[in-house]
C-alpha cells in the first residue's frame, strides 16, 4: 500500500511522519515515521476493540508534519476554535452580502473535533478513512478516488461539490447514507476565504437537516486548495427495498436471485482478489467508506495557469451549458468555461490524465435546446440502471481494436458545439474523443439569493448520481437507495 497525505499530496515515505490520535482512546497517541511495511498498522488505533476503524466524525485523526495545508483556526501560535468544550453551536458573524453581516448559529462536526484535539499544532487533522481512500483497495477497486474539479468562474463546481456531500441533493427519490469532511486554505485567520470556509459548514448543515432558510454559496475564493471530501456508507447487497406491486413470490424469488448474484460477485471480484495480508494478517479484513474527493480552485486560477497536482486520479472539466447555446456573438455571455475547458483538455490530455466533461446549468436552457434534446437530456441524466457498470479489461481493450460508437451524451454535445461554430467551439468539439465521458448536470429549487431565505423545496441536482457513482468507479446500488415506494 502506498499512502498519501490527502491535503498537500506528497507521498508518506519514511522521511514523513504522521501523529495519530484516537478522540475514543486519546491517551494512546503517536507519532511514527510512514515506513512502508508499518504506516498500514501505525494509523488505526492500538486497541484491538476500537469501533474508530470505519468511523468519520469521531475515533482515529491524523496530521501530516510540515504539511503546507494548516488549520483553518490557526492565528499564528495555536489553534482557536471558537465556544466551550461541549458545545455543539457557535456563532459567526458571517456577511451574506456586501459589507452587511449577520450572526448565525453555525453547527459542523468539524467544528467540535478541531476544538478538542491537541491546539499547539498548525497543520490540519484530517479523518483515517480520508487517509486510507489515498492508499487502499478493496479487492480489484481503491476505497476512494480524488477528482480534480476545473473550470472557469461560475461555470458551476462549488454547486456540484456542495450537492455532492448533501444526502438529499440527488434527484430521483435516491437516499444515501453519508458523511462529510470540508477544508480550505484560508491564509490569514479569518479573512475573506475563511468566511467562506465558515459558510460552507453552514450551509452544509442546512442541507443536511433538510432545512429551507437556504442560500446561494459565494464562488471559491482565490486560492490554491479547496478540499470537498464525501463519504459513502456502502450497502451490503445493494437496495432492498422491494416496490409494493413486487411482494408476491415472483417477486422475492427475483429479489433472492438478485442478492445470490451479487454476493457471488462480490466473492469473485472482491474477497478472491483481496492481497493474502489482508485476509490472513494480523489486522484482517477492515470495514470501509466509498470516499470521493474533490479539488476545487477558484476559477482565476485556471483562467491563468495550471496549479494541480498531477497525482489525481481523474480531472472533471466544469462547462456553463448558456454558453453552449447563447454564443457570445449573438449577444450571450463570455465563452469564458469553454476556453478554460479547452485549455484544461488539452493538458490533461498531454499528460494522458483521464478526463470527464462537465455540463451544467441545463435547466437554463431546455427551452433554447428544445423539446426532443430536453428529454433525452433529463433521461440520460437521470438513468441510474447503467451508472458504474463494470467495463473490465476484456471490454476497454476491445475498444481500442473495435471503437465503440459516440456516447449519446457527446453526440448531443457536438450537434450543439456545431450549430454556432468558433475557433474555442471547434477545439472543444475536436478534443471530445479523448473524454472518458460527458455529464449532463443541473439543480433544481437553487437559492437565488447569498443570504438565507425561505426556500419552497430543497434543491435537488439531476444526473449527479451518476456522475459521483462513475468517479468512484461503482455502482449506483452499491451506495443508494429508492425513497419512494415503487420506484424500482
Amino acid at each position: 500500500m502506498s499512502y498519501r497525505c490527502p491535503l498537500c499530496l506528497k507521498p508518506l515515505n519514511e522521511q514523513q511522519q504522521l501523529t495519530r490520535i484516537c478522540t475514543l482512546h486519546p491517551e494512546r497517541k503517536e507519532t511514527f515515521h510512514c515506513f512502508p511495511h508499518l504506516i498500514p498498522y501505525k494509523i488505526f488505533c492500538p486497541v484491538l476493540d476500537c469501533k474508530s476503524v470505519d468511523q468519520i466524525e469521531e475515533g482515529v485523526f491524523l496530521y501530516h508534519h510540515n504539511c503546507e495545508e494548516h488549520n483553518p483556526f490557526w492565528n499564528g501560535e495555536r489553534v482557536v476554535v471558537p465556544g466551550a468544550a461541549g458545545e455543539s453551536r457557535v456563532a459567526f458573524e458571517i456577511n451574506f452580502e456586501r459589507d452587511i453581516y449577520q450572526s448565525v448559529q453555525v453547527q459542523h462536526w468539524l467544528l467540535g473535533v478541531l476544538r478538542d484535539l491537541p491546539a499547539t499544532t498548525k497543520e490540519m487533522w484530517f479523518p483515517l478513512m480520508l487517509l486510507r481512500a489515498t492508499g487502499e483497495r478493496n479487492g480489484t477497486s481503491q476505497v476512494g478516488r480524488f477528482i480534480e474539479l476545473s473550470g472557469a468562474t461560475a461555470a458551476g463546481k462549488t454547486i456540484l461539490a456542495i450537492q455532492a456531500m448533501n444526502p438529499s441533493g440527488y434527484a430521483g427519490g435516491s437516499v444515501y447514507d453519508l458523511k462529510n469532511f470540508i477544508f480550505s486554505r484560508v491564509g490569514d485567520f479569518k479573512n475573506v476565504a475563511f468566511i467562506n470556509f465558515i459558510q460552507t459548514l453552514h450551509l452544509n448543515t442546512l442541507l443536511r437537516r433538510g432545512s429551507r432558510d437556504l442560500f446561494l454559496p459565494r464562488g471559491t475564493p482565490p486560492g490554491p486548495r479547496n478540499l470537498r471530501v464525501v463519504f459513502f456508507k456502502p450497502n451490503s447487497f445493494g437496495s432492498a427495498a422491494l416496490a409494493e406491486r413486487d411482494r408476491n413470490w415472483k417477486g422475492y424469488g427475483k429479489r433472492l436471485l438478485k442478492m445470490t448474484w451479487k454476493g457471488g460477485l462480490k466473492f469473485l471480484k472482491t474477497d478472491v482478489h483481496a492481497g493474502f495480508s489482508e485476509i490472513f494478517g494480523s489486522q484482517g479484513l477492515r470495514a470501509y467508506w466509498h470516499s470521493l474527493a474533490f479539488y476545487d480552485m477558484s476559477g482565476e486560477f485556471y483562467e491563468n495557469e495550471d496549479v494541480m497536482r498531477d497525482v489525481l486520479d481523474k480531472v472533471a472539466v466544469v462547462i456553463d451549458a448558456q454558453e453552449i447555446f447563447a454564443p457570445q456573438a449573438e449577444g450571450g455571455p463570455s465563452e469564458k468555461s469553454i476556453q478554460v475547458a479547452v485549455q484544461r483538455l488539452s493538458r490533461a490530455i498531454e499528460r494522458k490524465q483521464l478526463c470527464y466533461l462537465v455540463i451544467t446549468q441545463l435547466d437554463r436552457v431546455k427551452e433554447r435546446m428544445g423539446q426532443d434534446d430536453w428529454k433525452t437530456v433529463v433521461q440520460l441524466a437521470d438513468d441510474v440502471s447503467e451508472i458504474g457498470k463494470d467495463r473490465g479489461w476484456l471490454v476497454r481493450n476491445r475498444e481500442m481494436l473495435f471503437p465503440a460508437r459516440p456516447s449519446t451524451e457527446r453526440q448531443l454535445l457536438e450537434k450543439w458545439l456545431g450549430a454556432s461554430p468558433n475557433e474555442n467551439r471547434l477545439r472543444l468539439k475536436d478534443s471530445l474523443r479523448h473524454v472518458e465521458a460527458i455529464f449532463f448536470i443541473w439543480t433544481d429549487n437553487l437559492p437565488t439569493a447569498n443570504k438565507p431565505t425561505a426556500q419552497t423545496k430543497i434543491p435537488v441536482s439531476h444526473g449527479l448520481a451518476k456522475f459521483v457513482c462513475r468517479c468512484m468507479d461503482i455502482e449506483w446500488d452499491q451506495i443508494g437507495s429508492r425513497q419512494t415506494e415503487g420506484m424500482q
